[in-house]
């Protein structure tokens, strides 16, 4: 396995890490969850963040976490799809190279992950939140932990199985799908 530095790999794919910081917004803004800090990028770890306030649901939890899987693998394979058609030797490269980074951060991030973990298992924790120490309560039916408990597992596996590169897998194969798809 090659162990390549995080700060490293974010360079290099910066464009999924804005997007992905952009999409937790769009998310948060459509369930007026009030956002106290964004960055988009930056060159160390992490390599981008949004700081919210908690989400009052399990449901407003889901859709902050996957947002950027759904924004994220949409438009890498929508970039994917039209950069196929080009003709351009350099211009393909640039798209792919485009649609590869947006992709490769698509994935929630551990943060996003534990977030809606703490939902799922109705857990309880002490959150600092502007310099002050508040206690969070991620209470949820019991009902829709349960439905939903499936995929916040299928999302924490993934998520772990990044060390493996799975992000850049899954990237790969959803790329090359589109490209095939398209002729």
């Amino acid at each position: 396995m090659i162990l390549i530095p995080g700060e490293l790999i974010a360079v290099l794919t910066f464009p999924g890490v804005i997007l992905h910081e952009f999409a937790h917004k769009i998310a948060c803004n459509l369930l007026d969850i009030k956002i106290n800090q964004i960055c988009y990028f930056q060159a160390k770890n992490p390599s981008g963040y949004v700081i919210h306030e908690p989400p009052n649901t399990i449901f407003e939890s889901l859709l902050i976490t996957i947002m950027p899987i759904i924004i994220g693998y949409g438009c890498a394979a929508f970039i994917a799809l039209i950069t196929n058609d080009l003709a351009t030797n350099f211009l393909w490269w640039v798209g792919m190279w485009f649609s590869f980074s947006l992709s490769m951060h698509a994935l929630s991030s551990s943060e996003d992950v534990d977030n809606l973990w703490a939902y799922l298992r109705g857990q309880r924790f002490i959150l600092e939140h502007e310099g002050q120490y508040v206690e969070i309560s991620y209470t949820s039916p019991l009902t829709w932990r349960i439905v939903l408990y499936p995929l916040g597992t299928i999302i924490k596996i993934i998520s772990a199985l990044r060390v493996l590169w799975a992000d850049a897998i899954i990237s790969y194969f959803l790329i090359f799908a589109v490209i095939r798809v398209s002729g």
